[in-house]
């Protein structure tokens, strides 16, 4: 407890931690508790309300189905936040896996591992995103397992960096040499020495996946309509910038909120977690 308490209190003397924090925390409340707090239905069209600017009833205005878009953005932070949540979280636990496997045991693992790496990060991240998601078919699901799959080989190699170094210490050969196995090794020594390795770059790679997250829902990947997400509010609105821009600027904005926050969290603790810049 000691030491996350010390980290939250480093983490808390500059102010762009701080306003990282703020973001993050604001978006994540909005993502789940705004369903409970959205001022109307998501869906509901009422074609009479089409394109009204922002006003006291309609805060955000209305999209061109007459659709209350302070309801879709807040209902649509769930599913897009929600997914790439989801992709960080598979993609963390295969890649991080991986890595450490191949790190601590090293010879012809490793290198299967680390070629196969080598193969998915040899192709643009998006671009390789797409064809996961067109081959899977269009949903969410098939998002969230295109993302995992994208981002594993990246997880995979931070946490292979970090446990190459790890096993050579001299507390593994005194496990070692006192008869313990490789798991309990893994599990006790290797495992808590590159986790904050591993947050840092979940932390960091959590802004991408939702980056990416919102383009796919952006070319029509995502759920299918009338389901509301960022990146699908964004395409929708897009033939609306000049008459109705409001439809568009508010995801956009949330998307931005929703980056800078993680993009700031994870530079704080990079410099928190990472003994080299202390």
């Amino acid at each position: 407890m000691r030491p996350i308490l010390r980290v939250f209190r480093r983490a808390g003397r500059t102010w762009v931690s701080v306003i990282g924090a703020l973001l993050l925390a604001a978006s994540i409340a909005a993502a789940v508790a705004g369903p409970a707090v959205a001022p109307g239905s998501p869906i509901a069209i009422a074609i009479p309300d089409r394109l009204e600017a922002p006003n006291a009833r309609h805060w955000f205005g209305t999209d061109q189905y007459g659709r209350d878009v302070l309801s879709r953005t807040l209902w649509g932070g769930r599913y897009s936040i929600g997914a790439a949540f989801t992709a960080v979280m598979l993609g963390t636990v295969v890649g991080g896996l991986l890595g450490l496997l191949g790190g601590y045991h090293g010879g012809r693992a490793d290198w299967v591992i680390m070629r196969a790496s080598d193969v998915f990060l040899a192709f643009p991240a998006l671009l390789l995103a797409i064809g996961v998601a067109a081959v899977l078919g269009s949903g969410m699901k098939s998002i969230v397992i295109a993302l995992a799959i994208v981002y594993a080989p990246r997880m995979a190699r931070v946490m292979r960096g970090a446990a190459l170094p790890v096993r050579q210490m001299e507390y593994i050969e005194a496990a070692r040499s006192e008869g313990a196995g490789a798991g309990r090794i893994l599990l006790r020594h290797v495992l808590p020495n590159c986790i904050p390795a591993l947050i840092v770059q979940g932390s960091i790679s959590f802004s991408q996946i939702l980056l990416a997250e919102a383009a796919l829902s952006f070319l029509g990947l995502g759920e299918p309509p009338p389901t509301p997400t960022w990146g699908a509010m964004l395409s929708e609105g897009k033939d609306f910038l000049t008459t109705a821009p409001w439809v568009s600027i508010f995801p956009g904005l949330c998307i931005s909120a929703a980056v800078l926050g993680l993009n700031l969290v994870g530079d704080t603790l990079r410099d928190v977690l990472d003994p080299r810049l202390s």
